[in-house]
């Protein structure tokens, strides 16, 4: 029996009644990296409950801190938190970090920086901060490829004065936003698609010069239902000038498909030059989120087989081919294949 891969992992906010699986996996992160923290273990495992339920209680919710815990089979397999920096309120501090070691190199880390930064920008804030031992080059690296930079400074680790962190910090003006397109966005929604179109035209089973006939009342149409709701869904990454720079949507397979539990994911495009930001692993976050917020368990995709880069990054992502495949389009020499993601079921409670 061929073995099922296993689920994309669910990022959410702590609730007050998780406050006893966050000291479990706080306790097995200290044990696991003691020179990665702060804090040790001999301190953390003394505290008593109730200070860890009235914390759990106070990140629940609102702009100043916040805890994320990831879970997958229902264990918790990954932890982020966020304050506000006392000495700069207009500023957010990451801390916490920590993966299970089994799930290290699968993206879940930068799932937990970017929505720690997500969380940051809705708070209104301008940066994010950040602490991390010198000698900690995997977790630097992750650091700097989601944007971050040294600041100059660095202080000793407090649970081991002989190793020294750095600070590394994030302008949150320079980094673009991923969010779900607006009802009054028809025409730019439009124009980037085209836009993908024509720098892309093997990628997409529709045509430039089809797509470029559509009557401005199909987009006007179908922008209301991307806006909102669970048959489809647009997202757009928009830079700090208001530029789309990014596409990518996920619509319902629908009833007459026979899969409640899977939705469709396409249009995936990046400007040219906004490559190498990270946005594509981003778009394809907000498109299953928004899958799993709907209750499917499976993200279906169709890639053109010769696209080995965009093959190469939804593998990285965690898509699998299924060996299925059909035309890119009528008369079209090229095939695309299928590539399937589980999804760890979003809570019933």
């Amino acid at each position: 029996m061929t073995e099922l891969p296993a689920p994309r992992p669910l990022i959410r906010r702590i609730r007050p009644q998780d406050a006893e699986a966050w000291r479990a996996v706080r306790l097995r992160a200290l044990l696991d990296a003691p020179d990665a923290f702060g804090s040790t273990y001999d301190e953390t495992v003394t505290r008593p409950a109730e200070e860890w339920t009235s914390s759990a209680a106070r990140k629940t919710a609102g702009p100043a801190e916040t805890l994320l815990l990831a879970f997958r089979g229902g264990q918790v397999v990954g932890l982020a938190g966020g304050f506000t920096a006392p000495e700069h309120p207009h500023e957010r501090i990451l801390i916490s970090m920590w993966v299970d070691p089994a799930l290290r190199g699968s993206g879940l880390a930068r799932r937990l920086v970017h929505r720690i930064c997500d969380w940051s920008t809705a708070a209104g804030a301008n940066a994010v901060r950040l602490w991390v031992t010198e000698t900690n080059d995997r977790a630097r690296e992750l650091y700097e490829a989601c944007g971050f930079t040294p600041t100059g400074q660095r202080e000793p680790l407090p649970s081991k004065p002989s190793l020294d962190e750095i600070e590394m910090r994030l302008d949150l003006a320079t980094r673009a936003v991923v969010r779900r397109i607006r009802p009054d966005e028809a025409e730019v929604w439009r124009a980037t698609r085209l836009a993908a179109l024509k720098d892309a035209p093997d990628a997409f089973g529709p045509t430039y010069e089809d797509s470029a006939k559509l009557a401005p009342s199909y987009w006007g149409d179908r922008v209301a239902r991307a806006a909102s709701g669970e048959e489809l869904a647009v997202f757009a990454a928009v830079d700090r000038r208001g530029r789309w720079i990014g596409l990518a949507a996920g619509g319902s397979l629908g009833e007459a498909a026979g899969d409640a539990v899977s939705r469709h994911l396409g249009s995936v495009w990046v400007a040219p030059e906004a490559r190498g930001q990270q946005l594509v692993p981003r778009l394809l976050d907000a498109v299953c989120d928004w899958a799993t917020a709907g209750g499917a368990t499976r993200v279906a995709l169709d890639v053109t087989e010769t696209n080995a880069r965009a093959i190469a990054i939804y593998e990285r992502y965690g898509f699998r081919l299924t060996g299925a495949r059909h035309p890119l389009r009528p008369g079209s020499p090229l095939d695309e294949v299928e590539m399937t993601l589980e999804l760890e079921p979003a809570p019933t409670a």
